[in-house]
């Protein structure tokens, strides 16, 4: 059994991984990029009309500002995700942010079809992406074994901040017990041919 995870983007990723197979044993997302924040850095508007040509013009270039002061209350954490060297933080490139906003768009709309076991956990202070859009599309989906869970006084690294035991606990029950069911429905299948 596979169960897909991701956080922030990751978050959009795999649920998009998740819609396209049906498959999967479940799908845990952490502070998903479902939707941006009820006040963004730039009006809704602008990627609207002009995000088109901006990614075709100057796809490059780095328009959209990332908050990463914001990501945590943890300043250790932080500091590293600025000293790591496989992450590029700064504004996001105009090409990325109009590619991720037809994304939303585009998952917004089979919301029905996302059937796997989905367990969705958002920190309550995220600035980076929107809870709000975390509820919906929990309210939304088609699964029937769905749960969401806002982690008071949490912000977008939530798997970062003081208390990320508890995710780590609602994360292993949630595997755990998605495989065994995956496990005991193959064996079922296995028994009956």
């Amino acid at each position: 059994p596979m169960i897909v995870s991701g956080a922030g983007f990751g978050g959009l990723v795999a649920a998009h991984m998740a819609l396209q197979d049906p498959t999967l044993a479940g799908a845990v997302l952490v502070c998903p990029a479902l939707g941006v924040p009820k006040d963004p850095p730039i009006p809704r508007a602008i990627p609207r009309a002009v995000g088109a040509l901006l990614a075709w013009a100057v796809p490059n270039m780095r328009l959209v500002p990332f908050p990463v002061a914001k990501l945590s209350k943890d300043k250790a954490a932080i500091r590293s995700l600025l000293d790591d060297p496989l992450v590029k933080v700064g504004n996001l490139r105009s090409k990325v942010g109009y590619e991720v906003l037809r994304a939303f768009t585009k998952f917004k709309k089979r919301y029905l079809e996302f059937g796997v076991p989905l367990l969705v956990l958002h920190g309550e202070l995220d600035t980076c992406t929107s809870v709000k859009a975390s509820e919906k599309f929990v309210k939304r989906v088609g699964s029937h074994d769905k749960k969401l869970v806002i982690l008071p006084g949490m912000g977008h690294m939530c798997m970062h901040e003081p208390g990320k035991e508890k995710i780590l606990e609602l994360l292993t029950d949630f595997v755990l017990s998605r495989v065994a069911d995956a496990e005991a429905a193959a064996a079922g299948a296995a028994g009956a041919a």
